[in-house]
């Protein structure tokens, strides 16, 4: 089996971004936990739900999820961006080396944000809609549960990557984290 490098981080910390570039210069295969997630695009009261049976680890991935990262991983390394980072293991994920991009959670809310505003919204009173119903999930739920996230996976997590600076200094600096630390030789460079 090959390596898998688990990124965790807030929702725009740069998790997408930083995977995509890693992944393009180590040659590594990208999965991103946004598409198999259960609860990705839950309600907050589901989310409330969630929290309260204890967190549930099934909950969150569905089993195939699972099954195309260790798939993955027979046939070359992978990097996968997932909430859990090293909290995987029980679901036959063995994470080689985790990676919490730290971003003050302010800046992580902008960036989000801003992407949220590019979906291409059919009105302002549709846009007004959903940032009413996403501000009352971030003060009721959502803060609250990504600090708990920082405080228990980011912690947890082998290597804290700055990621509040521009994103081509936290790609050199991760690869650099993978290469070391993974013992991988570096890469051919590509012209």
């Amino acid at each position: 089996m090959y390596p898998i490098v688990s990124i965790s981080g807030f929702p725009g910390s740069g998790k997408s971004t930083l995977c995509r570039k890693v992944s393009e210069r180590l040659n590594f295969y990208y999965l991103d936990y946004d598409n198999f997630g259960t609860l990705t695009n839950a309600s907050p009261d589901v989310l409330n739900d969630w929290l309260e049976a204890g967190m549930p680890y099934k909950a969150l991935f569905s089993d195939e999820f699972t099954v195309r990262v260790v798939e993955a991983s027979s046939a070359s390394p992978v990097i996968i961006e997932t909430p859990l980072g090293p909290e995987h293991g029980e679901d036959g994920i063995n994470v080689s080396l985790s990676l919490w991009l730290e971003v003050d959670l302010d800046i992580a809310l902008l960036r989000a944000l801003n992407k949220v505003f590019d979906e291409g919204w059919t009105s302002t009173q549709e846009l007004q809609s959903w940032f009413s119903g996403y501000h009352t999930a971030y003060v009721t739920f959502v803060r609250n549960s990504l600090l708990r996230q920082q405080q228990t996976v980011g912690a947890r997590c082998d290597c804290i990557v700055e990621a509040s600076r521009p994103i081509d200094d936290v790609v050199s600096e991760t690869c650099a984290s993978i290469i070391s630390r993974l013992g991988m030789p570096e890469p051919a460079i590509k012209f």
